[in-house]
């Protein structure tokens, strides 16, 4: 794998980022990363009261 040209393919992609899809790539990340079987684990005080009140019900820690 040449790194230096992934690196420029990444940098190419942010730069001609419109705002539209900067915030549909941000909000689908975040769906990923609130997967109910990644938040089973988390512990009480690694969640704000906003985390929680998002987190699907599944996935709830309380």
């Amino acid at each position: 794998m040449n790194y230096s040209e992934v690196e420029a393919s990444i940098l190419r992609l942010v730069t001609e980022a419109t705002e539209d899809s900067a915030r549909a790539f941000a909000e689908q990340t975040v769906t990923r990363l609130v997967r109910p079987e990644l938040l089973r684990a988390a512990a009480e005080d690694e969640l704000t009261e906003d985390a929680r009140t998002a987190s699907p019900p599944g996935a709830r820690t309380s």
